[in-house]
């Protein structure tokens, strides 16, 4: 049986994948989960916990982390991207280099719209 956090978890992968126009091919190669069963899994056909559930559960939980420190400081993002990969030093320091050439992306883009 599902737990309550792995439902709420999949019907938010599953809205996230419907309004970023996003395809269950993107979702499969982002996770390693084989395309058709991600369809099943959205599509509400998964009862009890298995490896390919638990792997989507966890890229909704990430997207939620990076979603929710999308809005905050340079080391909020850095932080959030941070618990989800481990770090050293070396890598501190490249999440840093790329915070802010998005973040600039980011600028540059909204200066032109």
């Amino acid at each position: 049986m599902l737990t309550q956090d792995q439902s709420t978890q999949l019907l938010l992968l599953a809205d996230y994948v419907k309004k970023n126009k996003r395809t269950q091919q993107e979702l499969s190669l982002a996770t390693g989960v084989h395309q058709s069963q991600v369809s099943r899994i959205l599509g509400g056909h998964a009862r009890r916990p298995s490896p390919n559930l638990l792997k989507l559960c966890k890229y909704a939980e990430t997207l939620s982390t990076l979603n929710d420190a999308a809005e905050g400081s340079d080391e909020e993002i850095i932080g959030a991207i941070r618990s989800l990969l481990g770090h050293c030093a070396e890598e501190d320091q490249r999440l840093r280099e790329v915070v802010f050439s998005l973040k600039a992306w980011r600028d540059s883009w909204r200066t032109k719209v």
